[in-house]
């Protein structure tokens, strides 16, 4: 069982959710709901709920969880996580494109083919729901490809940018 305490949006006190996988249940506020995984993929997917499907997709930044679901923008704030969870896979850190985390507008395009830049980087800065995310990637790294433009419509896991192989 995975769990974590998380404050809302607005809200003044923590909740803790916990995710139970063996028995397909998530609990907040002492309520259990069942759910059930349809699509994975490594930052979102679809989910069944109360026999409606959702999609979603999350985004983290130090503390704070972006969590887009059904076309709306939520942002939590973890406190402190009440379990392990399971580490990457090995085929997502050695990925070469950078990905849109979420539908939105491109903003700013920081660099062009052949720029080298460091981790962690601001690249790319769209918007998504009106809130501005910067793209970056956690290893240095040489750019092959730019993908994208300011002004660009872009939709979930659409390739911004590619890197030069390392």
């Amino acid at each position: 069982m995975a769990g974590a305490r998380v404050r809302f949006e607005g809200s003044e006190a923590p909740t803790e959710i916990l995710l139970d996988a063996s028995s397909s249940t998530v609990t907040a506020a002492d309520a259990a709901t069942p759910f059930e995984i349809v699509r994975r993929e490594e930052r979102g997917g679809e989910i069944r709920i109360d026999q409606r499907l959702h999609t979603w997709r999350a985004l983290r930044r130090g503390s704070k969880l972006i969590l887009w679901v059904d076309g709306e923008t939520h942002e939590l704030e973890l406190i402190e996580r009440t379990a392990q969870r399971a580490g990457r896979s090995a085929a997502a850190g050695a990925r070469n494109e950078l990905v849109a985390p979420m539908p939105g507008q491109i903003l700013k395009v920081n660099v062009a083919p052949g720029d080298s830049f460091e981790a962690h980087a601001p690249l790319i800065v769209m918007v998504s729901m009106k809130m501005e995310l910067t793209i970056s990637d956690p290893r240095p790294g040489v750019v092959r490809d730019v993908r994208c433009k300011p002004g660009d419509l872009v939709t979930i896991d659409q390739v911004l940018l590619v890197r030069a192989d390392a």
